[in-house]
């Protein structure tokens, strides 16, 4: 190379650079090694409640009272961090009998910090006041009811046995 003048000029020759190169190269290979467990990565997962077994209906006044046992550990078989949440369900049966799935509604739910307020006996009792005007306007109809617990993070479904619960009149009820 020459400058303006005719002069050659002088570049001095480098080292080689091997930090770098060395740097690149481990960089690759952490990149293709991955974070060392086997398989895909799997997030962690909330605590699942095991599905409750013994939900029972009687009637109370012009209301149905549920009770049931509330889980306390998960489906692991791990201790649940805290009461979950409830969800109190109403629906409709089908003419054959079963419980039409479709037609559940959430009727009531108790926050996981207010359950303790609605245990009897180890049981968490839930009284449903069923308005006078709808028995009178569906007499004899059959309900069904499920529950179904909230976890912290998210929302838990559980297939629970659903019990028919026959709506009466309170003439029909002294029958």
């Amino acid at each position: 190379m020459e400058n303006r003048k005719g002069t050659r000029i002088y570049i001095e020759k480098r080292p080689p650079q091997f930090f770098p190169i060395f740097h690149f190269l481990f960089s690759i290979f952490l990149i293709s090694a991955g974070c060392g467990a086997p398989g895909d990565p799997v997030p962690p997962s909330p605590p699942v409640p095991v599905a409750i077994q013994d939900l029972a209906a009687d009637q109370a006044g012009d209301g149905v009272q549920l009770a049931f046992t509330l889980p306390s550990n998960s489906i692991s078989g791990e201790k649940l961090p805290a009461t979950p949440a409830v969800e109190i369900l109403r629906g409709t049966v089908k003419p054959d009998g079963s419980a039409d799935a479709k037609s559940f509604r959430v009727v009531y739910t108790i926050p996981g910090a207010l359950v303790e307020s609605y245990r009897a006996d180890g049981r968490v009792r839930f009284t449903d006041p069923i308005a006078p005007e709808e028995t009178k306007s569906h007499p004899g109809v059959t309900v069904a009811y499920a529950v179904r617990t909230l976890s912290r993070c998210a929302f838990i479904l559980f297939r629970l046995p659903s019990l028919p619960w026959r709506l009466a009149s309170p003439s029909q009820r002294s029958n």
